[in-house]
This record gives structure tokens, C-alpha cells and sequence, in this order.
């Protein structure tokens, strides 16, 4: 036997399926168009470059040319380290930190404070051997080695 508190939780319960059922397929949309718009969105190759006991570290990984690539650089040292590559000089990067976002062409090289990190931005045209360096400590070195895989 149903009162008539029931039968009026019954209708709010009915009245919040509406709602629900109305996001959940808005979602679904979102989640359709977002997954679409991506599908035709260029990749983007990220390495990896950490810095931790005044040394670079990265992992090798294939890189392709004309393909957007990010290079993260996290510094775990408690001193400031430099990044230096003829590669940032060649072409146009955008570098996202802390500080803001710097970009262009014909940058020297960036600073890393201690426990933080900076993005670089870029599109490598040409494969090659691109070397990097830390202009403070004169030891600290390493490179990103791009090969042409389509040629292969």
C-alpha cells in the first residue's frame, strides 16, 4: 500500500532522471566532438630532459621530423642549470614556465631554477644530431639525436 509520501518521492526521483539523463548524453556529446576534433589534431613528441646530480638525463625515444615536439626540462638540483643548443637558435620555440611564455627565434639559451621546470615548444625541420649544454657547469652535457624515419 503506497501513501502519499511515496508517490511524491516517487515523482522527484522521476523528476531528476530528466536532468540526468539530459548530461549524461551532453557528456557523451562533448566526449564525441572533443574525440573527433583530437582525431585530426597533429601529435606531439615530447622528450623528456631531467636534470638531477649535474648530470642531463634523457631517455632515448625515435623523433620525427616536421612533427610538433615538447621538450620538458626539470631541474632536480638545488642550483640554477642553463640549456644551451644551437637547436634553440635555428628556429622558432615557445618556452612556457613559471615566469610566462617566451617565444621567437634566435634564443641562446634558458635557466632553470632549482625544483622547477620549463616546456619548450618546436618543430625540428632536419634530422641531425642537435647537442645541448649547460653554459654554468662546463661538464653538463647531452643530445636529442633526430632521425628521418620515414626514409628509413
Amino acid at each position: 500500500m503506497h501513501n502519499h509520501t511515496d508517490q511524491v518521492c516517487s515523482k522527484q526521483k522521476n523528476q531528476k532522471i530528466g536532468p540526468r539523463i539530459f548530461k549524461t548524453s551532453l557528456l557523451m556529446a562533448c566526449l564525441l566532438f572533443g574525440g573527433l576534433f583530437q582525431a585530426g589534431a597533429q601529435p606531439i613528441q615530447q622528450i623528456d630532459v631531467t636534470i638531477k646530480d649535474f648530470t642531463f638525463l634523457t631517455t632515448p625515444m625515435p623523433l620525427r621530423r616536421l612533427v610538433p615536439t615538447l621538450i620538458v626540462i626539470r631541474n632536480e638540483d638545488p642550483v640554477r642549470h642553463g640549456f644551451s643548443s644551437d637547436l634553440l637558435q635555428e628556429m622558432f620555440i615557445e618556452v612556457e614556465g613559471e615566469s610566462g611564455i617566451i617565444y621567437g627565434r634566435g634564443i641562446e639559451g634558458l635557466y632553470v631554477e632549482p625544483g622547477k621546470e620549463l616546456a619548450i615548444r618546436l618543430t625540428i625541420e632536419r634530422p641531425g644530431d642537435y647537442a645541448f649544454h649547460c653554459p654554468i657547469h662546463q661538464d653538463m652535457d647531452g643530445e636529442i639525436l633526430l632521425i628521418d624515419i620515414e626514409s628509413v
